[in-house]
């Protein structure tokens, strides 16, 4: 109900039908009321977030590196949210509702440290092993940065993460997967982050693999 403050010629407040009265500044004014929109989602805003909502669920099983990866990069939003918008924009290709990961073009860490300089990968049943330089020295790489990894299993539609590798001194790392991998297509990606924690690097796709 509206409320008439000055006599029938002054201006109201409240709701008097379709009619909302208010005053801002001692102004008084009259707007109409919104009109209720019982489906507001248009194909493209359906289409965004069925996108959306694609990349964070395939994410969402190495929330733990991204929350490492992105903690630099996110802000207002978490690391998770983060890697999805830009996995979204950068890595998925298809049109609704059938959409695909663009490998090669994935992002799993983003920051300030030196990165690996990988030189050979090498992938077979008994898992996948990185060789790389001991670049400690070049620019803020130091000795005992600690290697990470990330594989994505892509006839499984699968990943597995590894937060513990070798250090960068060490030069090489191993990785091990389910038997269950044998036969299919694998997908790798390294990154490097300092012993404290505070640094990362940005992750780097080392390529595709056949586990045979």
């Amino acid at each position: 109900m509206g409320t008439i403050k000055q006599g029938v010629l002054g201006g109201f407040s409240g709701k008097v039908g379709t009619v909302i009265g208010a005053s801002w500044k001692g102004t008084a004014y009259m707007r109409g009321q919104a009109t209720h929109v019982k489906n507001p989602r248009t194909e493209k805003q359906i289409a965004q977030r069925t996108k959306m909502e694609f990349a964070r669920n395939f994410l969402q099983p190495a929330a733990e590196f991204i929350n490492i990866g992105f903690k630099d990069v996110a802000k207002h939003q978490s690391p998770l949210n983060y890697a999805a918008s830009q996995m979204m924009r950068n890595a998925i290709y298809g049109d609704y509702p059938d959409y695909s990961p663009i490998y090669s073009k994935l992002k799993w860490s983003h920051g300030l440290l030196t990165p690996p300089v990988v030189e050979t990968v090498y992938a077979n049943y008994n898992g996948i092993d990185f060789l790389w330089q001991d670049n400690s020295g070049s620019g803020n790489a130091k000795a005992d940065d600690i290697s990470m990894v990330v594989v994505c299993n892509a006839d499984k539609k699968e990943l597995k993460y590894f937060m513990n590798g070798y250090t960068r001194s060490e030069t090489t790392t191993h990785c091990e997967f389910p038997i269950e991998w044998v036969g299919n297509h694998i997908h790798v990606y390294i990154t490097m982050r300092s012993a404290d924690g505070k640094l990362i690097s940005n992750s780097h796709y080392c390529g595709e693999f056949l586990l045979e």
